[in-house]
């Protein structure tokens, strides 16, 4: 009996080695990956600072208020500093990049960036793994659902062309079961597909008229001839069937989307519900940019950067 106990305390053993070696193989294949898209500055406390292409601006310099370039400064503190004697201003390695006004490393960021990225982020995770507390990480959420706002808002691609399908529907996010329980907040949605490319658009309303809906089709500019002719509406009563067997007309694509997007507002608890608009544009962000989500959402926050500098 001993030995068999030896024998399987060492099977364990062999076990967590292993496991912890896979981890540390997963963790260097990640900062190998991250480190794709970062440019070295300068080294603080014997550790490198890496910062995204992406976020620098092209052949930057950093300069003095004399107009004099700044070096980096390393030691006890990193700055940016002009050694010009008549001069010798300085102000912080973060001054004038989208980390300024952060205060977690560059590191955790970029970790925490491509996490978001791949939706392996929860409060939970980022308390483990990144040692960041819970309202640093629910500001950062809301940034990056900004982000994406903003992208949405500046990019309003045309969904669907001449001889493709659209489908649009409405749904209510918020409904009793049974018409049993408390009084819910009910919030509609409007979104809208294109059956051949996938392209969707989703959009919290505050209801269902004819009125709100066309409102809507009115703000973005390559709907607002709809009614004019070379459109054919077509219609479908789930009354009698899902599929009209006379024009072959459905909305399961939509509903498809819908299902997607209840199911997310499922896994954050909902949370939706208080920010609709914000959860809805980062759907619609992760829907157009599934395929390099880490590289795009780099981009864009350098233009959402550069914006907010210029304004």
């Amino acid at each position: 009996v001993p030995k068999m106990k030896c024998r399987f305390y060492v099977t364990i053993f062999n076990n967590i080695k292993q496991f912890n070696s896979h981890a540390k193989f997963k963790e260097n294949i990640l900062e190998n990956e991250i480190q794709k898209h970062l440019k070295l500055i300068g080294k603080v406390y014997k550790e490198n600072v890496w910062i995204p292409h992406e976020l620098l601006e092209e052949n930057k310099k950093f300069v003095c208020q004399d107009g004099h370039e700044m070096k980096l400064q390393v030691g006890k503190q990193n700055r940016w500093r002009c050694y010009v004697k008549e001069s010798r201003k300085e102000i912080g390695i973060r001054i004038g990049t989208w980390f300024e006004g952060t205060k977690i490393p560059f590191k955790t960021a970029i970790f925490f960036i491509y996490c978001w990225s791949y939706e392996m982020v929860s409060v939970d995770f980022c308390k483990r793994e990144l040692e960041m507390n819970h309202n640093t990480v629910v500001d950062w959420g809301s940034y990056f659902r900004e982000v994406c706002l903003f992208m949405e808002k500046k990019c309003q691609s045309i969904i669907g062309r001449k001889g493709f399908t659209v489908e649009v529907d409405e749904t209510l996010f918020t409904r009793r079961k049974n018409h049993c329980g408390r009084m819910l907040t009910q919030q509609w949605c409007f979104g809208r597909i294109c059956c051949e490319t996938k392209e969707c658009f989703v959009r919290p309303v505050p209801n269902r008229s004819s009125n709100t809906l066309i409102e809507v089709l009115r703000r973005r500019r390559e709907y607002s001839q709809v009614a004019e002719p070379g459109y054919e509406h077509l219609k479908v009563n789930h009354k009698y069937n899902f599929v009209d067997q006379l024009t072959n007309a459905h909305t399961q694509n939509i509903k498809r989307v819908w299902r997607s997007v209840k199911a997310r507002s499922r896994r954050q608890n909902k949370t939706c519900k208080s920010m609709p608009e914000g959860y809805m544009y980062e759907f619609t962000w992760r829907k157009k940019n599934k395929k390099e989500p880490f590289y795009s959402m780099l981009k864009d926050i350098k233009e959402f950067y550069c914006f907010l500098v210029k304004k």
